[in-house]
């Protein structure tokens, strides 16, 4: 079943998490750390709790929408993950036409970036421009149309890093970091050792 405790130990990021799916979700939200596997797991029960159809705490992990995410075909989930391949231009007009389309089970659409460190220069400035435009024309349409999305953008490596090196735009940071959650390395939660055991020797 999709939820937090997929996650075991990082009491205080399941927390933080919690807090922000209990009021009005921001446009993007930027997960990072080394950890690419929990990086993926934390990203899809953030995307099923942005899509998760409780009235209580999110993900539910039992509602039809977070078993769809759970399986992978729930279809106002758009993933993006291509390894540690460049994510190139292409990937902010893909962004761009798929969340063109009226969500089809709930009231807005949901786009994961994995692996968000790889975009290249052109992917960077395509995206920003979207997110700044904040607007969107369906195909086929006269008019254009708010950009009603919630963007998880996850980085392998600390964005400070990133931008230092060049290799990530600071206004694209700042863009995608309306709520910045880094997922700290065991050796910076010792606190969790403890329920780490717990939970893998149960």
């Amino acid at each position: 079943m999709i939820s937090f405790d997929a996650l075991p130990g990082n009491r205080s990021l399941k927390a933080s998490l919690r807090r922000a799916l209990a009021g009005r979700v921001p446009q993007t939200i930027l997960l990072s750390g080394d950890d690419s596997r929990s990086l993926e797991t934390l990203s899809t029960a953030l995307a099923a709790g942005i899509l998760c159809e409780a009235d209580g705490p999110r993900p539910c992990g039992a509602c039809l929408s977070c078993r769809k995410v759970q399986d992978g075909v729930h279809p106002d989930l758009t993933l993006i993950d291509e390894g540690e391949e460049d994510l190139k231009v292409d990937l902010a007009r893909r962004i761009k036409a798929e969340n063109a389309i009226i969500p089809n089970d709930g009231a807005r659409r949901v786009t994961v970036i994995r692996h968000a460190h790889n975009m290249n220069a052109y992917a960077q400035n395509a995206l920003l421009k979207v997110l700044e435009e904040k607007k969107v024309r369906r195909l086929g349409g006269s008019r254009d149309i708010p950009f009603d999305v919630r963007i998880v953008a996850a980085v392998n490596e600390k964005p400070q890093k990133l931008i230092r090196e060049g290799r990530l735009r600071e206004d694209l940071y700042y863009r995608l970091g309306v709520i910045r959650l880094p997922l700290p390395p065991l050796r910076e939660r010792l606190c969790d050792i403890g329920p780490l055991a717990d939970y893998f020797i149960e």
